[in-house]
């Protein structure tokens, strides 16, 4: 049955996946709302549209790129098998399948990249901050300082595990030609050193 598919390992799979997802849009929920509620006395709109970029095109990235393209993977492989032209018929070969499709979400979550995965969770992290200075009225140029750092760190992260990333490559290349929109890390690259 299905609990031979939906095993333990399966569920914890899920629940990080879903954890970072959710993570993810719950920034983004609260970056909107920051905005829509202190457009007109933000203190660093230009630092902030950087934070609603970076949470756009992360969460883009990972429903696009990753989940809606693995996902396209598994259900071809599930109507190979129907057709009937492999002999992949048994229940164990579609927990292997399911095995293999979560495995490739969460690294190409970047949830088996220690490095580049708490990056993203502190860039996440600041955003969030950022919002409440804003609701507080505190002081932001710490929380805009540690955003950029962790940004250009992020971006050297990426690009230093591209070219060791065998599979699933091509992933990768688009999360960072996204963030790098009109060369913005690399063209500043230069003036930032990356830790």
């Amino acid at each position: 049955g299905l609990e031979s598919v939906f095993t333990e390992s399966a569920r914890v799979s899920y629940g990080r996946l879903f954890t970072l997802l959710l993570t993810v849009r719950r920034t983004q929920h609260l970056l909107k709302n920051t905005w829509r509620i202190h457009k007109h006395n933000m203190p660093s709109q230009h630092h902030f549209q950087r934070m609603v970029f970076f949470v756009d095109h992360l969460l883009s990235y990972l429903q696009t790129d990753v989940i809606s393209v693995a996902f396209d993977k598994l259900m071809k492989t599930f109507e190979v098998v129907q057709s009937g032209e492999s002999s992949y018929k048994d229940l164990g070969n579609v927990e292997a399948f399911h095995e293999t499709f979560l495995s490739n979400l969460e690294s190409q979550a970047f949830l088996h990249h220690a490095r580049i995965y708490s990056l993203i969770l502190r860039l996440l992290y600041e955003c969030r901050k950022y919002c409440n200075f804003c609701t507080l009225r505190s002081n932001s140029a710490e929380i805009l300082a540690s955003f950029e750092h962790l940004a250009y760190s992020l971006f050297a992260a990426l690009s230093a595990a591209s070219p060791m990333m065998s599979s699933g490559g091509t992933h990768l290349s688009q999360l960072i030609l996204r963030l790098n929109f009109n060369n913005f890390f690399s063209v500043r690259s230069n003036d930032h050193p990356i830790l």
